[in-house]
Parts: C-alpha cells; sequence; structure tokens
C-alpha cells in the first residue's frame, strides 16, 4: 500500500511543478535531482555489503553480533559521509555546474545555493539510507516502501504550498524552492523510519559500545564489488536527464523525464515483489537450497511475462494518458514511447537475474556487463542524438541496446554456475 501511495504522490506533483516552474526550469530540477540520485549511490557498496553480512548473521541467531556489525559500520561509514560532503561542497562552490550541464535559466543567482542544498541533502539520505539494508536483512520489507512513501509525500505537500496563491511568480526561484522542500523531505522520512525501526527493533540497534574497524572493514570487503554495480547502474539508468540536458538542453528533459515515469510505474510494480528475494536468495544459498532458487526465480519469470503485459496499454494509450496526465499536448513523443516500451521490459526482466546475482555475491559477472553497457550506452546515444538527428528517443534507444548483452548472457551464466555448486 505505502508502494503504491509513493507513486500516486509522483504522479500527483509533477503535473505541479512543470506547470508553476515551465518546461526550462523544471528540465533543470529534474536534471539536478538525476545527479543527486548518483550522489545516494556513492556508498562505496557499505549499504549492500552491510544487508548480505546481516542475512546472514540473523539466518545463524547471531543478533548481538549484528548489532555490533551495524554500529561499527554506522559510526565509520559517518566519518566517509562527512568527508565527503565538505569535498562535494567545495567542488560545487569551485566549479560552475550550471555551465557543466548546460543550463540556460533566468535562475542561475539561486542554483548555486538550490546545489549546495541538494549535495547536502543527498548526503544525509545517504548516511541514513542504512536503514534500508537492516531493513531488508530481518526482512522487513515493508520498512523502505514507507520511507520512500514519506519522502515523496513530503514534496507533494511542498508542491501544493508552493502551488498556492502565495507563490504566483515562483518560476525563477522556483529550483531553489524545491531544494528546500527536497531537504526536508530527506529528512523527515529518513529519521522517523530510523527511529520507528531502533525503537520497535532493539535486535538491531546499532551497539556502540564495541566500535571495531575490522567489522567495518570487513562490510566494506564484501560490498566493494557492489559499489562498482551502483555507479554503473546510476550512469545507464539515471544519467539520461544529464545527458539530454547536455546534447539537446534542459527545456528537453521534462518530455523524457515525464515519460519514463509512466513506465517507471512497472518497473516499481516489478520491483515491489522483487526487493524481499534478494535476501531470501542469499538464505537459500547458504543453505545450498539450488532447486528452490530455480523454483522461484522459474516463477519471478512467469510473474515478469505478466507484467510486461501492462506496458501494452500504456504504449497504444501514451497520449491521451500522459496529456491528461500532465495537461499539456506539447511533451507526447511516439518515438519516445516505443522506446521507452522496450527499454521497460528489458529492464523487467533484467531485474530477475540481478536480484538474483546480488543474492548469490555474482559480482565480477555483472560488474562486467555493466561497464560494457555504460560505454555502449554512451557511445550510442551521442550517435543517434548528434549523428542521426534523433531527439530524446535516442537516448533511450542507446539504453535500450546497451542492457541487450547482459539479458542474453545471464541465463546462460547463472545455469553454469548452478551447476558447477552442485558438482562441488
Amino acid at each position: 500500500m505505502t508502494q503504491l501511495l509513493g507513486v500516486v504522490f509522483v504522479f500527483v506533483y509533477m503535473p505541479i511543478l512543470l506547470s508553476k516552474l515551465g518546461k526550462t526550469e523544471y528540465g533543470i530540477w529534474l536534471t539536478l535531482t538525476a545527479v543527486a540520485s548518483w550522489l545516494v549511490q556513492f556508498d562505496i557498496g557499505y549499504s549492500n555489503g552491510l544487508r548480505n553480512k546481516l542475512t546472514k548473521l540473523v539466518a545463524k541467531s547471531k543478533q548481538k553480533l549484528a548489532r555490533e556489525y551495524i554500529g561499527s559500520s554506522l559510526y565509520y561509514f559517518s566519518l566517509y559521509t562527512f568527508i565527503a560532503m565538505l569535498l562535494l561542497l567545495f567542488a560545487s562552490s569551485a566549479i560552475k555546474i550550471s555551465d557543466l550541464l548546460n543550463f540556460d535559466s533566468a535562475s542561475n543567482n539561486y542554483l548555486d545555493i538550490a546545489i549546495f542544498i541538494i549535495v547536502f541533502s543527498s548526503m544525509i539520505h545517504l548516511l541514513l539510507g542504512i536503514t534500508n539494508s537492516i531493513a531488508y536483512s530481518i526482512h522487513l520489507s515493508f520498512i523502505p516502501p514507507l520511507r520512500n512513501m514519506l519522502f515523496h509525500g513530503v514534496i507533494l505537500l511542498g508542491a501544493i504550498f508552493i502551488d498556492s496563491d502565495g507563490f504566483n511568480d515562483v518560476k525563477h526561484e522556483g529550483v531553489y524552492y524545491l531544494s528546500l522542500i527536497y531537504l526536508s523531505s530527506v529528512l523527515i522520512s529518513n529519521l522517523s523510519t530510523s527511529l520507528f525501526l531502533y525503537y520497535k527493533y532493539k535486535e538491531v540497534r546499532p551497539d556502540f559500545r564495541k566500535i571495531d574497524h575490522g567489522k567495518f572493514s570487513e562490510t566494506m570487503k564484501t560490498g566493494s564489488g557492489f559499489f562498482l554495480l551502483q555507479i554503473t547502474a546510476v550512469i545507464l539508468f539515471t544519467s539520461d536527464s544529464v545527458m539530454i540536458s547536455v546534447l539537446l538542453g534542459s527545456e528537453y528533459v521534462p518530455e523524457y523525464s515525464l515519460s519514463n515515469k509512466l513506465f517507471l510505474f512497472i518497473i516499481m510494480m516489478q520491483g515491489f515483489f522483487m526487493a524481499p528475494l534478494w535476501s531470501l536468495y542469499t538464505k537459500m544459498y547458504a543453505e545450498n537450497e539450488i532447486k528452490k532458487i530455480f523454483i522461484v526465480l522459474n516463477k519471478t519469470l512467469r510473474i515478469s511475462i505478466g507484467v510486461c503485459l501492462l506496458i501494452l496499454p500504456l504504449t497504444f494509450f501514451g497520449e491521451y494518458i500522459l496529456n491528461s496526465w500532465v495537461r499539456s499536448d506539447e511533451l507526447y513523443n511516439k518515438s519516445l514511447f516505443i522506446a521507452l516500451s522496450a527499454l521497460t521490459m528489458l529492464r523487467v526482466f533484467s531485474s530477475n537475474f540481478s536480484t538474483l546475482f546480488n543474492g548469490l555475491g555474482v559480482l565480477r559477472f555483472q560488474i562486467a556487463h555493466s561497464v560494457l553497457a555504460v560505454i555502449l550506452n554512451i557511445f550510442c546515444t551521442v550517435f543517434f542524438v548528434k549523428h542521426m538527428g534523433f531527439g530524446t528517443e535516442g537516448v533511450a534507444m542507446g539504453t535500450v541496446l546497451a542492457m541487450i548483452p547482459y539479458l542474453l548472457f545471464s541465463p546462460l551464466y547463472i545455469r553454469k554456475k548452478m551447476c558447477l555448486d552442485n558438482l562441488g
């Protein structure tokens, strides 16, 4: 329910912000939030490494040791986050990011402040994001969607507030106001879910009495491979707004982002039942239940077929749905919708294998294909947009071509790995 509410909140506030800010200013905001999503992933693999470690400890009923790992990891990661935040704030003040991202805005005087706030907010989001890892490790899969719902709920309230009569001419300061709303949503969503988790579930409350750098290092060693995966995944799936802003201009970002948001609803539905499976796969693999792993994988693949069927009506009636949603007929691009349909299908099916690989700790295969995908994505996107004359659909087409090798080779690799494990 919370997952659905979070999606509803997004669909309500996006057209409000578009109408209030205009295409150019809202395009700038979408690009900045894309950059923020990059920063949130710079946890050097800490969160995923901790998640896998805690899942194994909880499965062995070692709650006391798990609390020590949480305390040690949180302590040292706080230091890392603080240093990273100082460096990023210094970099954001030294580099003219608005020029770097090809922003053509009447609100450049406010952009520097907005960027400063977004960087600070992203680091807070990064640090407190440990809540999700802990929740998944003890199979409390309702907490991450709750956190997400609160985050978007605060943004919705902020959007309604700036849409009121007191903010009739907010366009030129809109990005600045949104950055303040973004900071508020980060603080409220993260602090509330963290306090709830640690108060309600004492078995995962951080134990700071035995701070041990060795435990943190062990977690980081486990998660270092995940960090490379996170970075490549972020570049592959969230760099579209940045690439469009650089190659075409920020005024083209809403066309792509709002259309893609409709298809992201399908991705979220897939993620709703996939998220808890990561820890389940880890547990089954630790208990050598190979046959059960294949049974679960086959079930999720069949479910994915049903999820993909929802893409068809979205594609055929995309123009009506998009125009009705954003109350504008200037953003629909038929070619873009077709490309996003293909991209969404690939993402839905590939998520089955990514979740399994993450649960089993299969990193080298994923890293190799992720790096390949990033290179292909950049090359194909630039080629389609700059040399073939495509618009935003060229960006989606580049990502489609980049993802195909991973989806082709994943089933072969997992079957080979399981066969070797059985022989072993």
